[in-house]
């Protein structure tokens, strides 16, 4: 899905970035920015979420208001709205969804830098000094 995202992004210019692949079950959307095929992707099993026989991954656990959550969901997600641009909000669902994500990562990386250089790290060197006091650096 990427590579073709990628030829794609060539072809239209940069206008197409998104791509859905589906079997009719289980909904995926890709972004065609995706740096590998590592990045994550999201994924709906729409036949788990409607009951469709054959198909049983785990929503069976879901109260009926949970799985009417999925499906608007999945309708938020899937649906042609998301795709477009808003002109008040500056860009897609999902490319705010996105920024968010982005900037939620740069948060988590940046308190767990903090919290291994300036806690666990120093508490580390500290219990080797105590442990072994002669060993050389």
């Amino acid at each position: 899905m990427l590579r073709y995202l990628r030829h794609a992004d060539d072809l239209t210019e940069g206008h197409l970035r998104w791509g859905i692949l589906t079997n009719g079950a289980q909904w995926r959307l890709y972004h065609g920015g995706a740096h590998s095929v590592s990045e994550p992707f999201i994924e709906i099993d729409l036949a788990d979420i409607l009951h469709v026989p054959g198909y049983g991954h785990g929503s069976q656990s879901l109260s009926g208001d949970e799985r009417r959550h999925c499906l608007k969901l999945f309708v938020l997600l899937f649906g042609r709205k998301a795709f477009l641009a808003e002109s008040a909000q500056g860009g897609t669902l999902h490319d705010r969804a996105l920024a968010e994500s982005r900037l939620h990562e740069e948060r988590v990386a940046t308190n767990l830098s903090n919290l291994v250089f300036k806690k666990v790290f120093p508490s580390l060197v500290r219990a080797i000094a105590e442990e072994a006091p002669r060993a050389q650096l």
